[in-house]
């Protein structure tokens, strides 16, 4: 199997881990760190513009391999609750879960990016934890890595892509 690389996109810091393998068959190849703190006296997008920079220059020194990739996006970031659904079938969670995470949420639902995971069933009900990320923190952090020529593939929260 070809290398892949996997991108921890953090406030502060860049890291750049490429691997091959899969499971527990997984050999780490390299790792690479940069610091994402840069002193900016304009505005956000002038910091984008200088965090595309240091992104950029760390894949080029690091020589990872720029696809695949994928980004684990900081979980400090995230809106995690935990509720219960009335039923079990996952088609029917699936289809309701994000207007039951809505009265949950401390935020527009569709300023949002929601997943769930069922965390155990009962004979009739789910307990299901659902994870948000604002769609603007997203996107801002996509669109740098696009200035870095990099296109992650898949996006988790950094906690659970461990």
């Amino acid at each position: 199997m070809a290398s892949q690389t996997a991108i921890e996109y953090g406030a502060s810091r860049l890291r750049l881990l490429e691997f091959d393998g899969a499971g527990r068959k997984l050999r780490v190849q390299s790792v690479h760190e940069a610091s994402l703190e840069v002193g900016v006296t304009e505005g956000e997008e002038e910091a984008g513009d200088l965090r595309a920079t240091v992104i950029a220059d760390a894949v080029k020194e690091s020589g990872v391999r720029l696809d695949p990739s994928a980004m684990a996006f900081d979980s400090s970031h995230a809106i995690f609750r935990e509720f219960d659904l009335p039923f079990t079938n996952e088609d029917q969670i699936r289809k309701v879960v994000r207007f039951e995470a809505e009265g949950h949420m401390p935020v527009e639902i569709d300023d949002v990016v929601i997943q769930h995971l069922v965390l155990r069933k009962t004979r009739d009900k789910s307990r299901v934890l659902v994870a948000a990320v604002r769609k603007d923190d997203l996107l801002d952090r996509l669109d740098i890595l696009e200035e870095a020529n990099l296109d992650p593939m898949h996006v988790d929260l950094d906690d659970l892509a461990l």
